[in-house]
């Protein structure tokens, strides 16, 4: 299953696949990222942000990127 990201436009950027242990690749296909709970991790292992409640936060705290899942 892929989840999309998009970014502060609205425009999608990349999409975690769930297949592949959370990675997060962009639409071209390359892997830029991966998830480990819900942080984001660069593949040299940096910790570059955070995924929560489907909302995007670079490692500052500003909110950077979101899914399309609406909250009932």
């Amino acid at each position: 299953m892929e989840t999309t990201l998009y970014d502060k436009g609205g425009n999608p950027v990349a999409y975690i696949s769930e297949d592949n242990g959370f990675a997060i690749y962009l639409w071209d296909g390359h892997a830029v990222s991966y998830l480990e709970g819900d942080r984001i991790y660069g593949w040299k292992g940096e910790h570059i942000g955070w995924f929560e409640k489907d909302i995007i936060y670079d490692s500052k705290g500003n909110r950077v990127g979101f899914t399309q899942k609406k909250k009932k």
